[in-house]
């Protein structure tokens, strides 16, 4: 029975139709798609995630590269406005119906401190869930161990009754699910918004 849901946010609350280096590349910007997914696999944006890096200084040099001339604030700002319109907000509706019949909603999400402070307003984190768990919060992302453990300790130290058999895990990335069910938490991986939708008609279910 399922007490608990932890929520990835990309890939879950907001799903990507579009991503901004395709708009980078109507704009005619050199080569964004190849140079910022540089940014995100080569382990740079990971430690900003982590906490270890600033994501201002971390991505100048692949924003020189694409052209970019304004500052890297104001390039991340317009990115975190353009996937604003991806945020699914029936489904933010639908989670408040969830807590009302006692379903506990946390966030589990690889986030800079930069965007963080973004997703906590627009989201309106505290007022929306119960709890948050944020990458650059712990100085580790979701498929390191530390993440999970520092995870389990803060809510076993304010759920104490909470089973972590009862709590799932949705997530788009299957190295975040295996490491989370590694930790007893029952993890389901988010393909599309059908998959979200089961996951509600379960938890029905069981009323």
């Amino acid at each position: 029975m399922i007490k608990a849901i932890l929520w990835d946010i990309d890939g879950v609350i907001i799903r990507h139709i579009e991503y901004f280096d395709e708009w980078l590349k109507k704009e005619n910007y050199n080569n964004p798609r190849n140079i910022i997914n540089e940014f995100r696999t080569t382990g740079i944006n990971n430690a900003c995630d982590e906490g270890n890096l600033n994501p201002l200084d971390a991505i100048k040099p692949f924003l020189d590269r694409i052209g970019w001339k304004k500052t890297s604030e104001e390039y991340f700002k317009l990115q975190y406005e353009y996937e604003e319109k991806y945020i699914d907000i029936e489904l933010l509706k639908k989670i408040q119906e969830i807590r009302n019949i006692g379903v506990k909603c946390f966030i589990a999400s690889n986030q800079n401190n930069f965007r963080k402070n973004h997703l906590m307003q627009k989201l309106e984190i505290q007022k929306n869930f119960d709890g948050s768990y944020f990458s650059c919060d712990f100085n580790a992302v979701k498929n390191d161990d530390k993440f999970w453990i520092l995870l389990k300790q803060d809510i076993k130290s304010k759920y104490k009754n909470l089973i972590f058999e009862n709590v799932l895990f949705l997530d788009d990335m299957d190295i975040n699910i295996n490491k989370a069910m590694k930790y007893g938490i029952n993890g389901k991986i988010i393909n599309n918004l059908k998959d979200i939708e089961d996951v509600f008609s379960e938890i029905e279910k069981n009323i």
